[in-house]
């Protein structure tokens, strides 16, 4: 294997796997990754990581996360390029998958949004009722600026990947909604703009 292919991720990809779903959109995804990601990515490493901005300047709790503006730049374009989207548009998650793999060669923390966006926008498709689905599945398969970002709070004090045995938040039902009791240890995404959220009716 030559140099120019692992520096490569999509000659990398066509060279282990031979033909390549997508290749078109990943060699454009690559390019832009060359062309501006790298350097933006790179920004954002130099701001550090994000941080809690507990009050507004009247005093009052706002409790907001804060990202370095180019942070955006990088994660809108992964959505439109169709890392969540082409899931649904082509019934498979390969073209994610491959999309995912490219984001991480380049920047793997940015993949951690993306797998969190589908991983909420997957369940959601599959055992929300028809009138959650309208409501917020269109929202996550934007292909512009406005698209959502997914969440999902699962994790509690006890931990583990057992959510059978490890999950207390109680769900009750109260006329077209839930009310959730409990804690969560930890939040994937936190500021995002729709979270699944793991409890026990």
């Amino acid at each position: 294997m030559s140099w120019e292919e692992l520096c490569s991720p999509v000659s990398f990809l066509k060279q282990k796997l031979g033909t390549v779903a997508c290749e078109q959109t990943l060699r454009a995804y690559e390019s832009y990754w060359e062309r501006e990601g790298k350097a933006i990515s790179e920004i954002v490493d130099r701001a550090g990581t994000p941080w809690l901005r507990m009050f507004d300047r009247f005093g009052r709790r706002i409790d907001e996360i804060l990202f370095p503006p180019e942070y955006w730049t990088l994660l809108r374009h992964g959505y439109q390029t169709g890392i969540v989207w082409r899931a649904f548009e082509e019934q498979s998650l390969i073209s994610s998958y491959l999309l995912g793999y490219v984001t991480s060669f380049y920047d793997p923390g940015l993949y951690c949004p993306y797998t969190v966006s589908l991983s909420t926008a997957v369940p959601l498709e599959k055992y929300g009722t028809e009138s959650v689905k309208a409501r917020f599945l269109p929202e996550l398969l934007k292909r512009d600026e406005t698209v959502w970002q997914g969440a999902t709070w699962m994790t509690e004090a006890k931990g583990g990947s057992d959510l059978g045995a490890a999950v207390e938040t109680i769900a009750r039902p109260s006329g077209d909604h839930w009310l959730l009791t409990g804690e969560k240890y930890f939040a994937s995404n936190a500021g995002a703009d729709l979270a699944v959220v793991a409890a026990r009716p």
